[in-house]
């Protein structure tokens, strides 16, 4: 989603903080500094439940295929000290 909405390269997108909507129960898990308090504020008037993490969540590894380069590239969850390779 960094990637197309927000153009985002595949390390930034990666290293970005994350957020997890849980369906049961309902309430929303964020990293730290991982949602906007004025978007926290405005989706909890509507009745959204947050619940901060002190901690990662996940360790997420990318590919990225600009198909108009034909290249490739990657990246490793910085939090969690991995390594990306690729030809």
């Amino acid at each position: 989603m960094n990637v197309i909405d927000h153009k985002m390269n595949i390390a930034q997108a990666i290293a970005s903080p994350r957020i997890h909507h849980q369906w049961l129960p309902d309430r929303i898990a964020h990293e730290p500094f991982g949602i906007n308090p004025d978007v926290k504020r405005a989706l909890e008037k509507r009745g959204q439940v947050f619940r901060a993490r002190w901690g990662w969540m996940g360790d997420a590894h990318g590919i990225l295929w600009d198909a108009r380069r034909k290249r490739m590239t990657s990246s490793s969850d910085p939090r969690n000290g991995g390594r990306a390779s690729g030809w």
